[in-house]
């Protein structure tokens, strides 16, 4: 029985000593400069129907966060330009409706993943279809990129 007590009290010490992998991404979590390589898929046009997803290369980059009055803002590489980001709006997994008018439509899914304090997974999909006067789909592609970015400053 003390055997069984003390194995019980190890596992509660331990299960708090995790890494916080597959977290929650916060503001204050991506502040700072960030090295991110993403492999990128493609899916193209085939007689209306996307093809399965073929590798299409590598994206490398670096992405920096900042805090200013609260709002979270990002810019890639040496850009001067940094843009406001929603975290909880933007990047949680949900599909943003960028454009649709009944004959283009736009679709855009972002997913970020805290995997360590260091770590964040990130996937994008693109979706783009264009639809011709006879409603048949004229033009469809797909775009998804995925992978580490790790903190380098």
């Amino acid at each position: 029985m003390k055997r069984i007590s003390l194995l019980c009290l190890v596992c509660l010490a331990l299960s708090g000593c995790d890494d916080d992998s597959g977290g929650k991404v916060t503001n204050e979590f991506l502040v700072g400069k960030w090295d991110c390589k993403l492999k990128k898929f493609f899916a193209k046009n085939e007689n209306g129907k996307l093809s399965d997803y073929a590798k299409d290369g590598e994206i490398i980059f670096v992405k920096e966060y900042k805090l200013d009055q609260g709002k979270l803002y990002s810019k890639k590489d040496n850009s001067k330009d940094w843009v406001y980001i929603d975290l909880d709006n933007r990047y949680t997994g949900k599909t943003d409706v960028i454009r649709d008018d009944g004959f283009r439509s736009l679709k855009v899914t972002t997913l970020m993943t805290k995997k360590s304090d260091n770590q964040y997974f990130i996937k994008e999909e693109f979706f783009l279809m264009e639809r011709d006067t006879d409603n048949k789909n004229r033009y469809v592609y797909k775009t998804n990129a995925e992978g580490l970015c790790t903190r380098i400053k």
